[in-house]
């Protein structure tokens, strides 16, 4: 039996599936990732589902097919974001400015007018900066309406932020 993955998305990143690439699934909420999504949740969430935050993701085979379904992705604003950590989120903000790391690798599009560890943010980091758009993309957005899709946590040094790796993440920017 073959599993109709047509109108399923990659839980963390809402991309199309691509089952070329191999597909990994909760057994928890049967919601899919694509092999670099599950590689995001473990280094950035525990291992922990941004659906469910079960820790039981694993790789597809013939006899674990099972139907799926899409991540109930929440909508978030500056007044509610801390109790979604560890989910994946739909945000919607004005960028006030765009920081980088002291290493110079990793970005902070800045949604507060604030410091790099008190204000609320999307982070790039180093490896998925080209994937965005890169460094040019990435600084005009200061001053622009976003809409992003992302896993937000509570980084235990630099506070709630929402990792971003992929390009469809940035749903639209006005």
């Amino acid at each position: 039996m073959d599993l109709d993955i047509e109108d399923l998305v990659d839980a963390l990143t809402g991309a199309p599936l691509q089952r070329s690439l191999g597909l990994y699934q909760c057994q928890r909420c049967k919601v899919f990732y694509q092999p670099q999504s599950v590689e995001v949740i473990k280094s950035e969430n525990g291992g922990q589902c941004v659906s469910c935050m079960h820790t039981e993701v694993i790789a597809v085979t013939s006899s674990s097919q099972q139907r799926g379904r899409n991540a109930d992705v929440r909508v978030i604003t500056l007044d509610n974001y801390r109790q979604y950590a560890g989910h994946v989120i739909t945000f919607e903000g004005n960028v006030h400015k765009i920081l980088t790391s002291r290493r110079g690798t990793d970005h902070a599009v800045m949604f507060e007018n604030k410091s790099w560890t008190q204000g609320f943010k999307m982070v790039v980091f180093r490896g998925n900066l080209e994937g965005i758009g890169g460094q040019r993309y990435l600084f005009g957005l200061t001053g622009r309406q976003v809409r992003v899709r992302g896993l937000l946590v509570q980084h235990k040094n630099f506070g709630f932020e929402i990792i971003v790796s992929d390009r469809a993440m940035i749903l639209d920017v006005q």
